[in-house]
Order: structure tokens, then sequence, then C-alpha cells
């Protein structure tokens, strides 16, 4: 490690802002917080699932395995054999994320606000689950008395 560099990392992900519609707004010094994160890290685009849709793209991202494999294919599901529909959340995904393996490995992760991240896992570190929690009124972090 260069001295004076973190070997930390923060991954910053924005649902639905293309850089089409951000990096004009940093050329004209609207957002200059982006600017500054653009300069001194990296940025890239990245292709979305098939159909894109957050539950499925969220999750994806934070498994690398496509939504076949964890499970998660939109906020809904068709239940067998009827024409009812079961709403998906974390606990439906079938793959492990990005900040199980990372605390396999002695890293600790603060995970906020990613979508099908409720109910909370056990973590290293720190879960506020995303938008599939119900209501403030669960138990939507990880250690429960985050939520406090």
């Amino acid at each position: 490690m260069e001295s004076g560099r973190s070997n930390k990392v923060f991954i910053l992900g924005l649902d639905g802002a293309t850089f089409n519609i951000m990096m004009p707004m940093v050329r004209e010094g609207k957002l200059p917080t982006f600017a500054k994160i653009i300069e001194d890290g990296t940025r890239c685009e990245l292709n979305s699932t098939v159909v894109s849709n957050s539950a499925p793209a969220w999750t994806s991202f934070s498994t690398g395995k496509n939504p076949g494999k964890h499970g998660i294919s939109g906020f809904f599901r068709l239940m067998g054999n009827s024409y009812q529909l079961k709403l998906l959340n974390g606990a439906d995904n079938k793959a492990k994320c990005l900040w199980e393996i990372a605390g396999e490995h002695g890293k600790k992760s603060i995970v906020m606000n990613i979508p099908m991240t409720y109910p909370p896992k056990e973590i290293d570190g720190i879960m506020i689950s995303g938008l599939d929690a119900p209501s403030l009124d669960c138990d939507f972090t990880f250690p429960t008395e985050l939520k406090e």
C-alpha cells in the first residue's frame, strides 16, 4: 500500500442516474461533489439486467450473478399454479452478496439503502435495508439497535 493511500473501497450506486444526464451537470459545475468523486476515483457505465429493473439489477450487482442464479427476477413473482403474486425481498436471494464475501475475509462493510436487502443479514459491519423493507416499524437494520 502506498503511503497516504487507503485500502478502503467506496461504491456509490445511483439508480437511474445515467451519465448522459449527470455529466452535463458536472461540466456546468452543478454537481461539484460528483466532479471530485469522478476526478479522484473511477466511474463506469454498467449494463443492466434483461429486463432492466431495480430488483434484479441491484441483486446482480451485489452478487455478480444473473437473475436465474440469484432468484430475484423483479419485485414480484407469480406463485406456482395460480395468478397470485408473491412480493420478493432479500430473503429470496439465493447467492452471497459482496458484503458477505468481504466479511468472510475479515473486511467490514456499511450497506445502505440497496434494494432487496430486507430482512437485513447479520454481516461484519452495518446494514440499513433498502426499499423492500415493509415499513419503518420493522427491524430493517443490522444491528437492530442501529435503527434508533
